[in-house]
């Protein structure tokens, strides 16, 4: 977390007073990391500054956060204020008095059949201390008596204390997924196994992990809760997650049996999709692959037509073609005219995928011969429907009716344990990523190594006043942008787009100061954009270093980077997950050649990672 690198960031609201139409609160947000210097303090909420001169190259951003932040909770009656040790964190507070609603009976589970007793034995389970002091604060305002255990053997420990005591057991046990030396589950097992005369305590697992990560576990280990709970937690959630167990009635909040698999639509089709973009070609070779479609790539125009008369010469003609439009060399307009000039591939399905999306662009497409259009970042199931009216396989059929029954009943997306960012559309992201999360973590670190040089190449481009390549630029990023979920970033790419635009119209008006503030506006956006990204893909990576190994994790290094090798040269991005592993468990000792194999595969570089990883299997 930026400038919190170990502990913790609370936030809290309280009541500080109270009047028969109104309620004062005191926001505070708690950090326990870096702190800030005394004499840095007076200036921390001036715009444009930092709490030291090496701040913005540490961490980047550009020092207004606060400043605005300020302005917005003096609007509201109130002054944000800071209390900060060098070192030891920093709580950045504000109090403000806000009107009472009207009084409401505050009936909490309406729908819940299930009156619960107001003093419901209950153990909180969890090693972080901040978290354990809350959720007990919360069952305590349900009227629970409650009892706190810092890990599974203290949890173990209350247990058989109450037992030898002659006491009732506990009625419900809150237990976080994650602690050290006893995680959830092996607490769990034991408070089980613990019971001999059939009487169990409801037992709920607490987990910042998203609810997918439950399919990973056995289901005899599935079977041992009665809920689930997914951080952050309301005290109605407490409620709930007791009185639906109590009422057996698990199966309307949580989904325990592992999820079936998923329907694959597109299985049996042969696609190629026409791109230049190593982040856009990673994001649909993934996605159809897991809609079961069979993907070949090529990075221009005059590729995509050599790959389809290839494949004419073969015998297997592709069943779809996605052209991008704008690529060097030749584009998809050009390449769509050529392959139309082949009477043998008039009925071959080009689908045009863009970043523009204007009315006269999808009317280009279609002049171009080009059947349809969608505008990127498009939507998974948008592009499998468009895919299916189109794309007609020869053994289309035969497919369908092997995959008929589970298509009935498709399983839901998994909900992914990610952070809420304002800059970032995440569930529009994930969505369109088909609710992959180890996906997006991937696609998001090239996107970071992608996007670092963009401010440099578009200043390029415009001091030797080329204008079509700044405005490639900033049409790759708009639509590279919009797919990850960087909304701010891709509207700016997008007015820029716009701004290079007007350059070559007559009549215009775009002096050169507009260019300049073009330029230093976008190479801030980046900065901005990077820092958020890079919060998120934190994430996402910690998220994925969680998880069960499978038995392929079990292997050792020599055999992993057998199995890399031969991922690489196959070009199969299963490679990616395989690379992750072996970095995660240090299977493979740091040496030069490991840390050429790192950067080939940190851009997704395969032909010089399968060299790399040749190397490292020679040197073993």
């Amino acid at each position: 977390i930026k400038f919190t690198a170990h502990g913790e960031v609370v936030i809290s609201i309280r009541v500080t007073h109270r009047t028969t139409d109104a309620v004062g609160l005191r926001f505070a947000v708690r950090d326990s990391g870096i702190g800030i210097a005394p004499e840095n303090q007076k200036h921390i909420f001036e715009g444009f500054s930092q709490a030291e001169a090496s701040t913005t190259r540490r961490f980047g951003g550009t020092g207004l956060g606060l400043t605005i932040s300020r302005r917005l909770v003096a609007l509201m009656g109130g002054e944000l204020t800071l209390d900060s040790a060098l070192g030891a964190g920093s709580t950045f507070s504000f109090c403000i008095e806000m009107p009472l609603a009207q009084d409401r009976v505050r009936a909490m589970a309406n729908t819940n059949p299930v009156t619960l007793p107001e003093n419901l034995s209950v153990l909180v389970v969890d090693d972080n201390p901040t978290a354990r002091h809350v959720l007990g604060e919360m069952a305590r305002s349900l009227g629970w008596q409650v009892d706190l255990a810092s890990g599974g053997a203290a949890a173990l420990e209350l247990v058989q204390k109450r037992r030898d005591a002659g006491s009732p057991p506990y009625q419900a046990v809150f237990v976080d997924w994650q602690m050290p030396d006893m995680d959830g589950w092996e607490t769990t097992g034991r408070l089980k196994a613990g019971r001999t005369d059939g009487h169990s305590p409801i037992i709920v697992m607490v987990t910042a992990n998203g609810r997918e990560m439950l399919g990973q576990r056995s289901a005899q280990e599935q079977e041992r809760l009665d809920g689930f709970l997914v951080k952050p937690i309301t005290a109605s959630m407490l409620y709930d997650a007791v009185a639906e167990a109590m009422a057996d009635s698990v199966s309307h909040t949580l989904p325990l049996q592992v999820s079936q698999p998923a329907a694959q639509p597109l299985l049996g089709m042969r696609l190629l999709v026409v791109e230049d973009n190593i982040i856009n070609q990673q994001v649909a070779q993934e996605m159809l692959t897991n809609e079961g479609a069979s993907i070949d790539l090529a990075e221009n125009g005059q590729l995509g037509v050599e790959a389809v008369h290839r494949a004419i010469a073969c015998g297997q003609c592709y069943d779809a073609v996605l052209m991008d439009i704008q690529m060097p060399v030749m584009d998809g307009y050009t390449a769509t005219r050529v392959l139309r000039q082949d009477a043998a591939l008039a009925k071959l399905p080009i689908i045009a995928m863009t970043a523009n999306a204007m009315a006269s662009d999808r009317e280009a497409c279609l002049a171009a011969g080009m059947d349809a259009h969608i505008g990127k970042p498009f939507k998974l199931s948008e592009l499998v429907e468009l895919l299916q009216s189109l794309a007609r396989p020869a053994n289309r059929l035969s497919m369908m009716e092997s995959t008929a029954a589970s298509r009935l009943s498709p399983s839901q997306p998994p909900e992914p344990g990610l952070p809420r960012l304002d800059a970032v559309d995440l569930a529009g992201a994930l969505d369109r990523l088909g609710g992959n999360s180890a996906l997006y973590a991937r696609v998001l670190h090239s996107y970071l190594n992608d996007i670092a040089d963009q401010p440099d190449l578009l200043d390029k481009a415009i001091g030797t006043a080329d204008w079509p390549a700044a405005q490639r630029i900033l049409h790759t990023l708009k639509g590279l942008s919009a797919t990850v979920g960087a909304s701010y970033m891709a509207a700016v790419a997008r007015k820029a787009e716009l701004t290079i635009k007007a350059v070559n119209t007559p009549g215009s008006d775009t002096d050169a100061l507009d260019i300049q503030a073009l330029s230093i506006g976008f190479r801030a956006a980046v900065s901005a954009t990077q820092a958020v990204m890079a919060h998120v893909a934190k994430t996402c990576s910690q998220d994925a270093s969680d998880h069960v190994p499978t038995p392929t994790e079990t292997e050792d290094g020599r055999d992993g980077l057998r199995r890399l090798w031969g991922l690489l040269k196959s070009s199969d991005m299963g490679a990616c997950e395989v690379f992750e592993r072996l970095q995660r468990q240090a299977l493979i000792a740091e040496t030069p050649t490991f840390a050429s194999l790192s950067t080939a595969m940190a851009t997704l570089d395969f032909a010089s990672a399968a060299l790399a990883c040749e190397t490292l299997l020679n040197e073993q």
